[in-house]
């Protein structure tokens, strides 16, 4: 059998030497790494090879494409990229430079980069470029509307030169300035920021075009910057003002129905001691006490689950503690009321999210084991809140009864229980995505993820690190 694939595979050979399109596909992928799962991807950059008319635009939007999806995991090495440019520009006979600038093109303009949160967008545009172009180190700077300047992100050395060409360019539209050349990035016809690169002399030329390349497909990213400022200080505002109504309730609960299922815990304390004494050894006096004993169980069990409820509605406590720690002590109390076991995962960097992030997973956590300990049945619980690529995600599965997704949706909001509804709008409310699954027999799985991001004025200028990313 291996010597007739082997006599195949010289025939094939022999036959014909593979299309552009399949070389720049190989030249890629022998890049990609041994555990990347990206059959979609390579089924996708095929596809749109396939739509295009001759060998040349095909080979260059297939391998662009690849080579964008790599770049949002990893950056690129100069010596790849050659070898990638010069297979290219073998298998369609046309120029290496005319080559890797076009690819450069199709790479920067790829919408998985568009759709990155703004400063990922700009640090891997600032990664093709550093592979792409003769430069030594690339920065992007924001502009604020009293046109000062702001070291947002910085790869490599020598700040202090792109800033000058930087500052020149704020005016001019593009500068070189000493070893430094740069181009505005304009935002509905504004300065918005700039793009600055340190090159040799040598290569100022041929470094300018690259850099005025990447200026031209950054400026989508900082509208989406500018939209994102927006939406997150109407999301500030109604946040704060359903936190403040929570808070209230709280107080409320506290100062209300806590205190009246006290007192009626009290009397019937007070009465079961009073009956069990009247009727003294009579038959009935056992039937009477084991029932005062189950509601007694059922009213220290409701001031528990009030109780709990007040203190969850206490939001600044959230903001003053790690979200481990938050997480954590759910995880405990419900351990506590439930005896349904936990297996629980927090990986990555959980301390830096907002405020308006730690308060809707907790939240949604909250809301989350609540549901599992009153309906479910389940005997295991699966809870993880990861920090990864670009995103923090949280996902909750049990092993109970599970539902009927749609009924049981219809039938919550009929009766103005909002638990999985008021779930997936914490998460829309912060840009985030929402998933549950279920069915009758389980499991049950609900998934939400809240995309990172921070504005790109939050970090100072000239930070002494060669590397300032400004995402959370």
């Amino acid at each position: 059998m291996s010597s007739l694939l082997q006599s195949l595979d010289l025939l094939s050979f022999d036959i014909g030497r593979p299309s552009a399109v399949d070389l720049a596909r190989q030249s890629v992928l022998r890049f990609s790494p041994k555990d990347w799962d990206g059959d979609e991807i390579v089924d996708s950059a095929a596809a749109r090879a396939d739509s295009l008319g001759n060998d040349r635009d095909s080979a260059l939007a297939c391998a662009g494409e690849l080579i964008a999806a790599l770049a949002v995991e990893r950056p690129w090495e100069p010596g790849a990229i050659r070898s990638i440019v010069g297979q290219i520009a073998d298998a369609t006979d046309l120029d290496a430079e005319e080559i890797r600038l076009a690819l450069f093109r199709e790479a920067l303009g790829d919408p998985r980069l568009a759709s990155l949160p703004p400063g990922l967008s700009i640090q891997t545009a600032l990664r093709l470029l550093l592979a792409f172009a003769p430069v030594a180190a690339a920065s992007f700077w924001a502009v604020s509307p009293a046109q000062s300047l702001r070291c947002a992100i910085r790869i490599g050395a020598g700040a202090r030169r792109m800033r000058t060409a930087a500052e020149e360019a704020v005016n001019s539209g593009s500068a070189v300035r000493g070893a430094a050349t740069a181009t505005a990035v304009r935002r509905w016809q504004h300065v918005a920021g700039v793009v600055a690169a340190h090159a040799p002399d040598a290569h100022m030329l041929e470094a300018a075009t690259y850099v005025r390349e990447t200026a031209r497909v950054l400026g989508p990213a900082l509208e989406r910057e500018s939209l994102l400022d927006r939406g997150t200080a109407r999301e500030r505002s109604l946040v704060a003002a359903g936190e403040r109504r929570l808070a209230r309730l709280g107080y409320d609960l506290h100062d209300g129905p806590l205190q009246d299922v006290g007192a009626a815990r009290r009397e019937l304390f007070l009465l079961r001691d009073e009956l069990v004494g009247l009727l003294g050894a009579a038959p009935e006096a056992s039937a009477a006490r084991a029932h005062l004993e189950r509601l007694e169980e059922m009213v220290t069990g409701g001031e528990l689950r009030l109780r709990q409820l007040a203190q969850s509605a206490e939001s600044p406590a959230i903001l003053t503690r790690p979200l481990r720690t938050s997480i954590e002590a759910e995880i405990t109390s419900f351990v506590a009321a439930s005896d349904i076991e936990v297996d629980v995962r927090l990986d990555g960097d959980l301390d830096s999210l907002t405020g308006s992030q730690r308060i809707a997973l907790v939240r949604i956590v909250q809301e989350a084991l609540s549901n599992i300990r009153e309906h479910s049945g389940a005997a295991r619980v699966r809870l993880s809140v990861e920090r990864l690529n670009g995103a923090v995600r949280a996902e909750i599965s049990d092993d109970g009864r599970g539902f009927e997704l749609e009924r049981t949706l219809v039938r919550a909001a009929k009766r103005g229980r909002m638990g999985l509804v008021g779930m997936s709008e914490r998460a829309l409310l912060l840009g985030g995505a929402f998933d549950v699954h279920s069915a009758p027999g389980g499991p049950t799985r609900i998934a939400v993820t809240l995309p990172e991001w921070r504005p790109l004025d939050a970090v100072d200028a000239d930070q002494p690190s060669e590397e300032n990313v400004l995402w959370a």
